[in-house]
């Protein structure tokens, strides 16, 4: 669900600033909003995912880690 929420957010970004709403795009972006929420649900997620599997590296944190695993 933390994944389709990441996911889901970001379509909106997308649609907010093709549709050149630029300004709401921008603060979807902006730290504790919309698109930073659910990066940080989903890294949680990811972190309790590998902890009960005791698969994988360190839990993803940054949105920047994020946005390079997709």
């Amino acid at each position: 669900m933390a994944h389709t929420d990441f996911h889901t957010s970001g379509l909106v970004i997308a649609i907010s600033i093709t549709q050149g709403r630029l300004a709401e795009a921008a603060v979807m972006l902006e730290p504790g909003a919309l698109f930073d929420s659910a990066t940080r649900v989903l890294a949680q997620a990811e972190s309790r995912s590998g902890e009960r599997t005791g698969v994988g590296d360190a839990p993803v944190s940054s949105p920047e880690a994020l946005r390079l695993i997709h």
